[in-house]
């Protein structure tokens, strides 16, 4: 009696560890539903990333900086200014705000005039920006990312 006991035992755990096992076809479909999943990951992650990485920020951790700073960007706006003839001889001055971009490459795009005293000024201004140098790009966390920036240029008659 005791051997049909454990006969019917050792039937019984051999049959329940067959349940457990999968099949080599269940294993490759598993596998390929693994797979197919991680790949979808993987697109929306790309995805994610492009779309963030074109994302223009109006903060960071860390703004652009022009190179050497803020006295370099005075000194160079001073040095490569050239005062519009009609707006000298209207002896017309002020202040002009440029909007722009500093890529995260430090190069400069979009660059657009807000305001400025008189269009040839406005002109000017644009003239001056496109023309910097790259600057330091800005930073968030430890990521690079696309940062617009205002100045203003000052168009003064007096040194």
């Amino acid at each position: 009696m005791k051997s049909h006991y454990l006969i019917l035992l050792l039937f019984w755990l051999a049959s329940t560890a067959n349940a457990q096992t999968p099949k080599t076809d269940d294993l490759a479909k598993l596998r390929k539903k693994q797979i197919a999943d991680s790949i979808k990951q993987a697109k929306k992650a790309k995805a994610d990333s492009i779309k963030y990485s074109n994302e223009i920020y109006t903060k960071a951790d860390i703004m652009p900086n022009f190179p050497g700073g803020d006295n370099a960007l005075k000194r160079y706006i001073n040095d490569n200014m050239q005062y519009p003839t009609r707006d000298r001889e209207d002896n017309r001055q002020g202040k002009a705000l440029v909007r722009f971009v500093v890529e995260k490459d430090g190069s400069i795009n979009n660059v657009k005039a807000l305001t400025a005293p008189s269009t040839t000024m406005a002109i000017e201004a644009e003239r001056l920006v496109k023309a910097m140098p790259k600057w330091s790009p800005g930073l968030i966390g430890n990521r690079i990312v696309r940062v617009q920036f205002t100045i203003a240029i000052n168009f003064s008659l007096q040194p």
